[in-house]
């Protein structure tokens, strides 16, 4: 159904860099390959200093997309759910700019059946 991702980025520079990936029922190649958390949460070319809200994405805190502070995003998958019969494994590069520490906490939301 969606998940969401809060972290603290510890440095100025842009947090986000890195690809997702989602694997279904053990695959051992992603069935989607995407672009990155801006493109997965929907702000692409990274964040513009604002928060966001849209009906199936949004950025409900935001410190430090480019600058030290906490960021929480939210993604709801109603329309593009990803159907799976066994096993969903979804990876997140993490790649910062910066030689820094960043605190990542994620929360998935799903529905069975």
């Amino acid at each position: 159904m969606g998940d969401t991702l809060a972290l603290h980025n510890g440095a100025g520079p842009w947090w986000g860099e890195g690809d997702e990936k989602v694997y279904v029922d053990g695959e051992a190649f992603p069935s989607h390959f995407g672009t990155g958390t801006e493109d997965y949460y929907g702000y692409s070319f990274g964040d513009q200093g604002t928060f966001f809200e849209a009906p199936f994405h949004a950025e409900p805190r935001w410190e430090g997309n480019s600058r030290k502070g906490f960021v929480t995003v939210t993604r709801t998958r109603g329309l593009d759910a990803i159907p799976f019969g066994k096993s969903l494994k979804l990876d997140m590069e993490v790649w910062h700019w910066s030689a820094t520490r960043v605190s990542y906490a994620a929360a998935t939301y799903w529905s069975p059946g």
